[in-house]
Order: structure tokens, then sequence, then C-alpha cells
């Protein structure tokens, strides 16, 4: 006998419960990408379309910090994403590759320097680089321990601690005085760390070195990265990456910023990691996607 008619529906599994009317808005936005349209956000009433413009760039990923549920927000290029962080005050990290350099370099310097004073230099430049909100004269403060110069500082001020874990770990060239600098660069008092992936890896390579001798720094980091390898990323709840880094995950609210600049596959990968809210950031709402 015939086969019995199956009703397949066009909405992805994924937005059957969590939303419905947004998977058919984007199995929309799917089709007109696919056929080489423009997409007009201002006929998809699930999708929130904003002005593309500083303030709310800022302003509406920091409206997140109010919401239940994970949170992500796409970036065009990836200096964006650190940027972006930091300007909103700790509420996101953002999504590091998994085979960033950042991470491996530090902890070869740390195997083969010396000295103390290159790796003192490179983790403050690395701070730096990583955080915001970070005390005035933080990073002279850093090149003039690592320059093996005298230090005048009083322990009760914002870089007392620091200091005197930099001066021990200065001193003694020891990997666990290295853990306690680490640390204690996470702990000074209001900072914003932007690149929280990346310096829960040093953090954690460190301290892993530190406490079985048999284990380099290297080595540490590069099980750090095989562990992620094999597991997955596990990023945090709130998040700021490109497209090409949030390939393949999920989340609950999404904000696409600059939509207008993205191709069309940016576009759509970007679109397709909410399930129960979405937001774009563009010059106009009707979205006309770069080639390449």
């Amino acid at each position: 006998g015939a086969w019995p008619q199956v009703e397949i529906s066009t909405v992805p599994r994924r937005w059957q419960i969590s939303n419905p009317s947004l998977g058919a808005d984007l199995a929309v936005v799917r089709e007109s990408l696919l056929n080489g349209r423009s997409v007009d956000l201002s006929t998809l009433a699930e999708i929130r379309w904003t002005p593309q413009n500083y303030v709310n760039e800022v302003t509406r990923p920091k409206a997140m910090g109010e919401y239940s549920g994970s949170c992500l927000v796409v970036v065009a290029f990836p200096p964006q994403a650190v940027s972006l962080a930091k300007k909103c005050g700790g509420i996101f990290g953002t999504l590091e590759k998994l085979a960033t350099s950042d991470l491996i370099d530090f902890a070869r310097l740390v195997d083969e320097a010396d000295a103390p004073g290159p790796v003192i230099s490179a983790l403050f430049a690395l701070a730096q680089g990583a955080m915001a909100k970070l005390p005035a004269g933080f990073f002279a403060r850093g090149a003039q321990i690592a320059s093996g110069g005298g230090v005048a500082y009083q322990q009760a001020s914002k870089l007392g601690p620091l200091t005197a874990a930099a001066l021990c770990y200065r001193n003694s060239g020891a990997i666990q005085d290295l853990a306690n600098l680490v640390v204690a660069i996470r702990s000074m008092e209001g900072i914003v760390i932007a690149r929280q992936e990346l310096w829960n890896d040093i953090e954690l390579a460190i301290i892993s070195a530190a406490n079985r001798s048999s284990v380099s720094a290297s080595s540490a980091s590069t099980e750090i990265r095989e562990r992620a390898r094999r597991r997955g990323r596990r990023p945090a709840s709130h998040v700021i990456g490109t497209t090409l880094l949030a390939k393949g995950l999920e989340y609950d609210h999404v904000i696409v910023t600059k939509a207008h600049l993205m191709n069309a596959e940016n576009l759509y990968v970007a679109m397709t990691r909410a399930t129960t809210s979405l937001e774009v950031l563009s010059e106009s709402p009707m979205i006309d996607p770069h080639d390449g």
C-alpha cells in the first residue's frame, strides 16, 4: 500500500518548544538569504530591530544583565568582543578560540624565561588587554617591578597586595609565587575581566603546574585546551563573540550587532543562535548582506 502522508514542520525543532513564532520568522530569513534577497526586519514580529549606534551597542547588551537564561552578543569582528565586554562592566565574558596563542605563549615563557622579569611584564600586559577598570598605575607598576628596580609602596593601597605578590615572585622565581600573583591580579577590587575564559585558563594552568612538580606550565596549558576540545566548549552564560566562535552554540537571548556588515552566511548563523528572543542592531531594518 501507499505510504501515509507525513506533515513536516517548517520550524526547526529547537524553536518548537521555546518560541515557534521566532522559528517561523527565522525560516523567512533563511529563504530570503538563500535566494539572494534583502531581509526586511520590519516585517518580522518576533525579531526586534534596533538602530545601530554607539549608545545602543552598549546599552542594549547591558540590559541583558536583567534577563533570565543564557545571553549572547554577536559582533562582526573579534576586537569588538573584548572592547564591548569591557564597556559592559563585567556582565559578559568573551568567547575564546580553543587554539588561542595567548595562553600557550605565556605558559611557554613561564617555562623558558631565565628570570621572572619577562614573565611579570607579559602577565601585566595580558591583564591590561583582558581587563578594564584596573587601578591607576597598574601597568607602570608591573614594568617597574619587572625591571628589577626598587619599589616603594603601602600595603593598604589599591596596588599594595598586588605589588607584594609581584615582588615575592620576582625575588623567588617560584611558580607557586607566580600563581599567587595571578590570583592577586584577579582579586583586585572593582576590576572587570572581559576575557574571563582566558584568565581562568591562565590561572588554572599556573596553579596546576605549581601543585604538580612534574608538570610544566606548557603541558598544563595543553591539557586544558585538549580537555576543552574533547568535552566541547562550555562558555559562561553571558558571552560576546563572533559568528565563527558562536557557531553550533545556542542561547536563550541573542543580540546581533552591526548586522549590516555581515555576509549572508554569518548573518544567518548569528541570528539562529537565539532560541527565545532575538534583537538585531543595524543601520536599517532592511539588511542587504555583504558578499564574502
